[in-house]
């Protein structure tokens, strides 16, 4: 199960995206930095999608849905 990762931060963070009209709001911020918090697992996965699928550095519970998805029998 994949969830958020205490004290991962996001490479994109979202507040930069934001109009500069809220930039000063303080809820704005913590508000988005709520989203960032969510989906920097996202990102990171993203990023190493790559790595999901070399059997060497993929995370077991995903080889094991892997497996399942495929079919494959050991």
């Amino acid at each position: 199960m994949r969830g958020e990762v205490p004290g991962l931060d996001s490479p994109h963070p979202l507040a930069t995206g934001l109009p500069p009209a809220f930039f000063g709001s303080r809820f704005t911020g913590e508000f988005v930095a709520a989203f960032d918090d969510v989906l920097a697992p996202v990102f990171a996965t993203l990023d190493h999608l790559d790595a999901y699928f070399d059997p060497r550095y993929a995370p077991e519970d995903f080889l094991r849905w892997l497996r399942w998805f495929v079919g494959f029998v050991l």
